[in-house]
């Protein structure tokens, strides 16, 4: 590939179907281009590299080593590929903006799909099954407050500080310094200030106001905060919402039939 340091594409074959991974490419080297379009040539499914948007590429970003979505739908039309998976996406890019290059990339090469967490193909000859994760039933919110993360370990409460990211009716998101375990139960315990005193004596809570409000869920996911020092982001789910791993709904994608 065209890359810095230098990249590798694969090509996969396997009873009868066919999928091409080919990220950390740059197109415009004549010599690179035309290995991958051969390489590339009727596959099932082509994963692509399209990280930059046409006009970054062909400005700043020039010799980064990545694609975009322009030259990822060109390369999937001449390559007379069935299905393309634009992938490898700027880290900053919202998924309304990569909504966006996906609409634009279906007008070049209509049987697109944009990358995305939760994403499964399975690739037959000539027939893909895409199944995506199924909608938030609830929407979330960003907001970083101070919490404090309650725990029971063996026997012994542990209390420990922590930084709430965002929440939602179904779970929550933190970032701690203490690494926690899948289905691990937890308890964020969020400080209540500034509140006036007499409010909560007229809607009945009496003259002992409450000073926290608590979330009692159980861990579904831990990744490195690489920009935190070493803190882990930690994701909870509370009880009675929908399991971490929704149901998914499949969607087939046939190409058009060829004449005989």
């Amino acid at each position: 590939m065209n890359h810095p340091q230098g990249a590798l594409a694969y090509r996969l074959e396997n009873r009868g179907a066919s999928v091409v991974y080919a990220t950390d490419h740059e197109p415009g080297n004549p010599e690179h281009d035309t290995a991958l379009r051969q390489l590339a040539r009727g596959a099932d499914l082509l994963i692509s590299d399209a990280h930059f948007l046409p006009d970054e590429l062909d400005a700043q970003k020039f010799g980064w080593g990545h694609g975009s979505w322009k030259a990822a739908a060109e390369l999937a039309r001449a390559a007379e590929v069935k299905n393309l998976v634009l992938f490898h996406h700027e880290p900053l890019r919202s998924d309304q903006e990569v909504d966006q290059l996906l609409y634009h990339a279906r007008q070049v090469f209509p049987t697109t799909w944009a990358a995305a967490e939760g994403l499964r193909l399975q690739v037959h000859r000539r027939l893909l099954q895409v199944e995506s994760r199924g909608r938030r039933l609830s929407q979330r919110a960003a907001i970083r407050l101070p919490v404090r993360v309650e725990t029971t370990e063996q026997g012994v409460l542990l209390r420990e500080p922590a930084r709430l990211e965002n929440v939602s009716f179904q779970g929550a998101f933190f970032v701690s310094p203490r690494h926690y375990e899948l289905r691990q139960a937890v308890t964020l315990v969020i400080p209540l200030r500034g509140q006036d005193e007499d409010q909560f004596v007229e809607s009945g809570y009496g003259p002992e106001r409450p000073t926290e409000f608590r979330l009692r869920g159980y861990v579904v996911r831990t990744e490195p905060q690489t920009t935190n020092g070493g803190w882990m982001g930690v994701a909870v789910l509370f009880p009675g919402s929908p399991t971490p791993q929704p149901p998914l709904h499949p969607v087939l994608s046939r190409p058009p039939a060829k004449p005989d």
